[in-house]
């Protein structure tokens, strides 16, 4: 995920029930997505459900400038809505702003005041989207902004951060009851306990945390993933689930590359049993099998 870049029940007419633990798939739209027909896009999401995932995590709905236009938001809204037809269950994702890592590299003064352009730009998002496919089709809100353990080790930035998102989960409130989630991943840069702490104390503002694996940017190894996953359990009142990469990060510099999870190792990660919280979430659409031609 980083800057590249779930329980649900589906019921009749549309309705759904407050988050009870999910099997979820991430997607990241983009507006080269439009080329495909809607009947290809159904063939995707039979897919989707046929793999037995229940939730589709939408990771944002505005990326940049990127569905900033009515005809991109409508195509969006119109395959969102074939997906929820489809059984399948929506998190909807907010703005996304791609410089966000580099906007961290500031001073507390001005990060704070960036923190709460990005809560006012999230909320109008939500609200936008709200009215546009109903309060009754969103099982919760995701926000885009992924929590690394670089950026956020310094006690002061960590309380900035943990305003921000009381905040964000306060004003999301206001519009229903859906829970708000964000992610987290950790590259070695925290020790596992300070980590933890971290992860605990953003939980207690009221968010709903799913944690990165590591497993297909590899980072660090399978041992020292171990160490930060262990670290997290138990994972109540901590942790909502993981989420699992279905992809290998390739090597090289630049922007990011990767190819998919061979099929077989995928399928296994599909049927394990969920090690930390009831959200087993799955990143992403893009990387599943037979998806060639959305990468």
């Amino acid at each position: 995920m980083r800057h590249w870049i779930t329980g649900l029940a589906f019921m009749l007419l549309g309705a759904v029930l407050p988050a009870q633990g999910s099997q979820g798939i991430f997607y990241q739209p983009q507006l080269r997505d439009a080329a495909l027909g809607e009947s290809r896009w159904d063939e995707i999401l039979a897919q989707v459900k046929g793999e037995g995932f229940d939730t589709l995590i939408v990771q944002w709905t505005r990326y940049g400038d990127a569905f900033a236009k009515p005809e991109e938001q409508g195509w969006l809204a119109a395959r969102l809505k074939r997906a929820q037809e489809a059984g399948l269950t929506l998190i909807m994702g907010l703005y996304s702003d791609p410089a966000f890592f580099q906007r961290q590299d500031q001073s507390a003064g001005y990060l704070e005041r960036y923190l709460q352009g990005l809560e006012l730009l999230n909320l109008a998002q939500a609200k936008a989207w709200q009215d546009r496919i109903g309060e009754a089709r969103i099982a919760g809100w995701y926000l885009p902004a992924e929590i690394d353990d670089l950026n956020w080790r310094d006690p002061e930035r960590q309380g900035l951060l943990a305003g921000h998102v009381q905040r964000s989960v306060a004003a999301l409130k206001m519009l229903g009851n859906q829970p708000v989630y964000i992610s987290s991943f950790f590259t070695g840069k925290m020790s596992p306990q300070a980590y933890r702490e971290l992860m605990g104390r953003l939980s207690g503002e009221g968010v709903r945390l799913v944690v990165q694996d590591g497993s297909g940017t590899g980072v660090l190894s399978v041992a020292e993933r171990a160490l930060y996953l262990s670290a997290l359990e138990p994972c109540q009142g901590r942790v909502a689930g993981l989420v699992h990469e279905l992809f290998v990060q390739q090597s090289g510099e630049g922007s990011f590359r990767a190819s998919p999870l061979a099929e077989p190792q995928q399928r296994a990660l599909w049927s394990a049993p969920t090690r930390c919280g009831s959200e087993r979430w799955f990143f992403s659409l893009r990387y599943l099998p037979g998806l060639a031609d959305m990468l």
